[in-house]
């Protein structure tokens, strides 16, 4: 038994402590690998080792006790820690070690995997026609017998693990030596998780369900594996680890299946795109949007305008991915996918910028400072948030009609590219029919600017050319002078309300026991006023009316005061339109909000609410002074009377409101005559819809051009790999995809093209509806169907099986009786509705319940 030791630091359990006998070979061992170890590192033990895990108290006991002993050491002690002891050149030289250790399993991994997936994507594509993607009542069935002939001599049997999402089993798989094991599991419904000697596989159902999953829902691999983990332990075994009763953990192995599972995917995408678009453009046409980058068929009516063959592209930055510097390390080749833009192109863009910078002289100070937002490390608003992470982040495009290029695309966007195309049209319609309500009548009015005629178009768009041009003269460096003045006005305004203040105290008091300092005190502030007054009057006139009727000191004050209160008032109205904007989006795109946001935007607007108010008074104050003393005959028009803080909340950011004259420093009609600046606005208006109506019919006819298209070329891909008579690159595009050119891999190719050619034709007869919807909008989109489309549709809907409908079913009393029931919260009925002055956009909201909100 171990000896008691009283105020031993290290008096554990008597089971943790090293024998104190040993055998002959034991010790010769250990003397072997002493001297050894006195060899190799003996230079760094003979200096002094203080021990970190000795507490200070043990160690101010131990120093007492014995005052010689520095180190506070017994010499009775049978261990003690001393740590690693390693130079600098040790670690790197560990740090190479390892990750040379884990390049090599990497690049092992690759070369297995790469081995396997040429012989697992031929079985893929031919089961996948035989199980009709693994949802037909054969998908289960053992196929073994396709993938292999060999003797029951020749094959081993061996237990694996498959999982399913109605259940788990444990059972046992024929292997053979001749075919690789992810091809056994897969001929019976499973992808391995590993490549050589698999125990787990998941069901191809299941990871088809994860990936409508993760797609739609962006479901995390860890919580889903958890689910069904224990929905599978419910309904079936658990399925336990070896030699004990735990389950096991499937994460690891689930992740691993889903990365095969999406190589596949991709490679049966890439072959279908690489066999039937032989350019750059028919691939992003099928890819992500053919409404952008279809091709028209010719046009063969005279009347009808040519494509102009436009794209708009919108770019944007997202923060919520970074990268870490210590997360692991890839020592295999990047491989570059269709998302995502080759490092190469990105390093020619970049010489580019810095060339065009170079050429320009754009110094770093002259940058504009949102460059710097995109990028993940230098994050602001999350500074600290970023200290583990590297310079990496996402910056993505899509185009106008929200078809994101992303990995799911191909299945949502395209499907809904109509319905796009039909709301655009829709809204376009509605914005060009309340721009003609309010124009036309203005034709009729009498312009007071022209005398003996009325408002015309061409007038209108004149003064749209005038107020053009005036913004374009006024420089940033005006801009910036009139800041500086109207704040150096503002601090004289200040000066002039504190001495009013301190004169009205002064008049409440009764005490006269220091009038002295008081007088001196007020003194001093009107003879800082006055130096301001003087100051002031230096500055110049940066807010002159008039050249012609001279300086008016009193009137540039006036003006300047009223110029900075409406600056200030733009500012509140931004923020207060960036808080109601999810409310709009809420009600304009059909996206739950939830009660809990909905709380804190009302949260916002109400501490919002005492600062804005005090804003809008100051503004509507300064107006009537200035409208008062200067342009008396504008005090009673209806645009110059006081705003309440609910009306004030309904503006828009495009509102007239914003355009004043006594603000733009100009007599012209456009700036002083709200029925000018009304016409300008419905004008501008009426030509954005003109251009919208005319972009939608170029895009409606690329898009169902691109439809017609896009059939005839699976039907001619089709029979060339039936006839055999395929050209050069249907060869080169089966070389590259499985090695050689054979009966069987034509086979394969056209079974998948004829997969493909069902689902392209129930897609296109998914649009007829809408496209005949669009096409009674106007004459332009009418005119816009080609020929071909309507042909076509007409012999698809003859030589088509109609699908069985459900005439029984009611789905109008039950969507009665869901949306009688209690809210929830979700829905976007109550939500507000969006504000703003286009009629199509609906009607205006009722914020008044925003007015009581408590500051």
């Amino acid at each position: 038994m171990a000896p008691r030791r009283g105020k031993s630091l290290y008096g554990f359990h008597y089971g943790s402590q090293l024998p104190l006998t040993e055998t002959r070979a034991q010790r010769r061992t250990r003397l072997y690998y002493h001297q050894r170890t006195q060899a190799e590192i003996g230079q760094h033990l003979s200096r002094r080792v203080i021990p970190t895990n000795v507490p200070a108290l043990i160690s101010a006991e131990n120093n007492t006790s014995e005052p010689n002993n520095q180190l506070g050491f017994e010499e009775s002690l049978l261990w003690e820690d001393t740590g690693e002891m390693m130079n600098e050149d040790d670690v790197n030289s560990l740090a190479q070690m390892r990750a040379l250790h884990e390049e090599l399993i990497q690049q092992q991994r690759y070369k297995n995997w790469t081995d396997v997936i040429a012989s697992l994507f031929p079985a893929y594509l031919h089961l996948k026609k035989q199980t009709n993607d693994w949802i037909a009542s054969n998908s289960f069935d053992n196929f073994s017998s396709i993938v292999c002939n060999c003797p029951p001599a020749n094959q081993k049997v061996r237990e694996v693990d498959l999982v399913d999402l109605m259940g788990q089993k444990r059972v046992h798989i024929n292997f053979c030596t001749c075919t690789a094991d992810p091809v056994h599991l897969l001929a019976n419904g499973y992808i391995a998780s590993t490549p050589v000697f698999p125990q787990t596989a998941f069901s191809v159902q299941l990871l088809n369900f994860y990936d409508l999953l993760w797609n739609i829902c962006n479901a995390h691999a860890t919580p889903f594996t958890k689910v069904l983990q224990r929905w599978n332990e419910l309904i079936s075994i658990r399925l336990c680890a070896k030699d004990t009763t735990k389950p096991r953990n499937l994460r690891r192995n689930f992740v691993a299946s889903v990365n095969v599972y999406r190589i596949l995917k991709n490679m049966q995408c890439n072959l279908v795109q690489t066999v039937t678009s032989t350019h750059k453009q028919h691939v992003l046409a099928q890819r992500s949007c053919p409404a952008c980058f279809g091709e028209s068929l010719p046009v063969t009516n005279s009347t009808q305008p040519l494509d102009n063959n436009k794209v708009f592209i919108c770019l944007d930055g997202n923060f919520q991915h970074c990268h870490h510097e210590r997360a692991s390390k890839n020592y295999v080749a990047l491989q570059n996918q269709n998302l995502f833009i080759t490092p190469e192109d990105l390093q020619l863009a970049n010489q580019d910028i810095l060339e065009g910078e170079t050429n320009q002289r754009v110094s770093q100070k002259a940058k504009d400072r949102c460059t710097k937002q995109h990028k993940e490390a230098d994050d602001r608003r999350n500074a600290s948030s970023w200290k583990g992470c590297d310079d990496t982040g996402l910056f993505g495009c899509c185009c106008r009609h929200d078809a994101v290029i992303s990995l799911f695309h191909n299945a949502l966007g395209i499907e809904n590219i109509v319905l796009t195309l039909k709301r655009k049209a829709i809204h376009a319609v509605t914005t060009q029919n309340h721009a003609q309500s309010v124009i036309q009548p203005l034709m009729l009015q009498p312009n007071q600017h022209v005398p003996g005629e009325c408002y015309t178009e061409a007038f209108f768009c004149d003064q749209w050319e005038k107020q053009q041009k005036f913004e374009i003269d006024l420089n940033q460096k005006d801009r910036e002078k009139k800041e500086e003045q109207a704040q150096f006005f503002e601090r004289g305004e200040a000066m002039k309300n504190l001495a009013k203040i301190f004169v009205a105290q002064l008049s409440t008091t009764g005490s006269h026991s220091d009038s002295t300092h008081t007088q001196s005190i007020l003194q001093q502030l009107q003879d800082l006023q006055r130096k301001h007054d003087e100051e002031a009057s230096k500055l110049g006139s940066n807010f002159a009316v008039s050249a012609r009727a001279g300086p008016n000191p009193e009137q540039e004050k006036r003006l300047a005061l009223l110029w900075s209160a409406k600056n200030a008032l733009y500012k509140c109205a931004v923020k207060i339109q960036g808080e109601l904007q999810p409310l709009r989006d809420s009600k304009s795109r059909g996206d739950r909000l939830g009660t809990v946001l909905k709380e804190k935007i009302f949260e916002a607007l109400g501490r919002r609410k005492k600062t804005v108010t005090r804003i809008l008074k100051t503004f509507c104050d300064r107006r009537k002074d200035y409208l008062r003393n200067h342009a008396p005959d504008q005090l009673n028009l209806p645009e110059n009377q006081d705003i309440a803080y609910a009306e004030f909340t309904k503006l828009q950011l495009d509102n007239s409101f914003w355009n004043d004259g006594y603000m733009c420093m100009s007599k012209a009609p456009w700036a002083i005559d709200s029925t000018v600046r009304t016409g300008i606005h419905a004008m501008l208006r009426l030509n954005r819809a003109d251009e919208e109506l005319t972009q939608l019919a170029f895009e409606l006819r690329r898009c169902l051009s691109w439809g017609v298209w896009y059939r005839k070329q699976l039907k001619h891909w089709i029979d060339q790999c039936v006839l055999d008579t395929g050209d050069d690159h249907l060869k080169a595009t089966l070389e590259s995809s499985f090695g050689q050119i054979s009966y069987q891999t034509r086979r394969l190719v056209s079974e998948e093209l004829d997969l493909m050619q069902k689902k392209h034709k129930e897609l296109i007869l998914s649009w007829d509806s809408e496209v005949e919807r669009i096409a009674a909008l106007g004459v332009a989109f009418r005119a816009a169907v080609p020929a071909e489309w309507s042909a076509l549709m007409i012999y698809l809907k003859t030589y088509n099986q109609p699908e069985q409908r459900n005439s029984d079913l009611d789905l109008l009393i039950e969507d009665t009786e869901l949306h009688a029931q209690d809210s929830d919260g979700e829905s976007d009925n109550g939500d507000i509705a969006p504000m703003g002055d286009d009629t199509d956009d609906g009607e205006l909201p009722q914020l008044d319940d925003l007015s009581g909100i408590a500051p």
